[in-house]
């Protein structure tokens, strides 16, 4: 519940504002899920090493250097990690496409307008493998919505 109230709900508005006033200018949607038992910093300090998943800015030791971090093994997982999201963000910088893969050029599409209007939404969902799913948990979603007119984006 809290995790719609104050992270997926305030995101999905600002998808929705994005669709409505940057018309043309593609928005990408992407879910951390990549549970690693010692890197995913936020998650280990605020819940502690026993509990498992992933936090709500766990994706930014895999970004950036931290004095949490410690340097991996070329072969690890996170390192995979790493080297993905670090993939994904800078082939965007420079090109505006996060899909930086050649042989998955095209598996990460902007988020549809008149699927949302439907209730679908996708994202990449960013764990061992890259994987475009279904939002998880979209139908709670929009109970917040129905509290909210559309016409108030801003």
């Amino acid at each position: 519940m809290v995790s719609h109230e104050y992270f997926w709900f305030p995101i999905y508005r600002t998808v929705l504002s994005r669709l409505q006033y940057a018309r043309g200018a593609p928005t990408y949607l992407y879910r951390f899920d990549f549970d690693s038992k010692h890197f995913n910093h936020l998650r280990i300090l605020s819940c502690g090493k026993k509990v498992r998943g992933t936090c709500h800015g766990d994706d930014l030791s895999y970004l950036f250097y931290n004095s949490l971090a410690r340097k991996l093994k070329i072969h690890t997982r996170e390192y995979k990690c790493i080297e993905r999201l670090v993939g994904l963000w800078t082939h965007f910088a420079a090109s505006g496409n996060p899909n930086f893969d050649p042989e998955q050029e095209d598996l990460w599409q902007p988020v549809d307008l008149a699927a949302v209007e439907k209730h679908q939404l996708k994202c990449l969902n960013i764990s061992d493998e890259l994987k475009v799913i279904d939002v998880p948990d979209l139908r709670k979603l929009m109970v917040w919505e129905s509290f909210f007119r559309r016409d108030e984006l801003l």
